[in-house]
């Protein structure tokens, strides 16, 4: 009975250890490029490889770098004129929030 208890109490544990470990993981990385906020200001397409949704599995990064001279939201992640973003998903989950470096306002990171 208490061996039963002590293997369902470790076994989520183990699980995220193993899905973190994994070596198939994956960095996404994406760049916002100088003049992006001044484009979609003045309502010219912008070019950058923003997705508007994302789906990825837990243990991958996402990055992304601005090399525009205003700041951007992606999602969750503020970034800074010249800033470099990088967070590794360690749980499932959908992720919802702002795109302010596209023509899409809002975006989806679906984390499996």
């Amino acid at each position: 009975m208490i061996a039963a208890i002590v293997i369902a109490a470790i076994t989520p544990i183990v699980l995220l250890s193993l899905a973190l470990l994994r070596d198939d993981s994956q960095t996404y990385r994406f760049v916002i490029a100088l003049g992006t906020g001044a484009a979609l200001v003045e309502g010219r397409p912008v070019d950058n490889a923003l997705p508007k949704s994302l789906s990825i599995k837990v243990g991958d990064t996402v990055e992304i770098i601005n090399q525009d001279s205003q700041a951007h939201t992606y999602a969750f992640m503020v970034l800074r004129p010249g800033e470099t973003v990088r967070h590794t998903f360690r749980q499932v989950g959908t992720f919802i929030g702002e795109c302010t470096a596209n023509e899409h306002e809002e975006v989806t990171i679906t984390v499996s």
